[in-house]
């Protein structure tokens, strides 16, 4: 079965708020429910304004934050920056790239459908990180390989840890 990445950047948020933000599956299918039939909006988890409280699922609504529940009560709660903040957005508010993981502001991997039919590659010189774990993980060291492909050893470092995670 294969992924498109739209299905991919769904399951990843799906998953932060399951696991991260301990909102329940059922709150989630009804908020996808209740933006599709009341608000007319598709693939609600790709949305850039996305939000929780925790308990249930929020969307920016004429300017204020609605709850996507039965009375639909305006607020503003949590927000799902940690995984949000790792996707790039396109003018329609769609996901064009997901960074799967970074610090600070160093975005070393990515996943874009336009590179490397949507594998992940180093930012810098859009290497496959498969390329560099599996050189790295045959033992060569990492800095042979940053050498190799002039890239920092931190690159390398996260394409193997996300590798590993993967």
């Amino acid at each position: 079965m294969t992924l498109s990445f739209n299905n991919l950047l769904e399951a990843r948020v799906l998953r932060a708020l399951r696991v991260r933000h301990g909102v329940q599956m059922e709150a989630i299918r009804k908020a996808i429910k209740m933006a599709e039939k009341e608000l007319s909006v598709d693939r609600l988890l790709l949305r850039q304004d996305l939000r929780t409280d925790g308990s249930s699922l929020l969307i920016q609504y004429y300017g204020q934050y609605v709850h996507l529940n039965p009375g639909k009560q305006i607020a503003m709660k949590k927000i799902l920056d940690s995984v949000l903040a790792r996707i790039d957005w396109d003018n329609d508010n769609f996901a064009k790239r997901f960074y799967p993981s970074f610090v600070g502001d160093e975005r070393k991997v990515f996943i874009d459908p336009l590179y490397s039919f949507g594998r992940a590659v180093v930012s810098k010189r859009y290497i496959s990180t498969q390329v560099i774990y599996g050189r790295v993980n045959s033992g060569e060291p990492m800095e042979d390989v940053a050498k190799d492909y002039r890239i920092s050893t931190k690159e390398v470092e996260q394409a193997v840890v996300f590798e590993e995670a993967a």
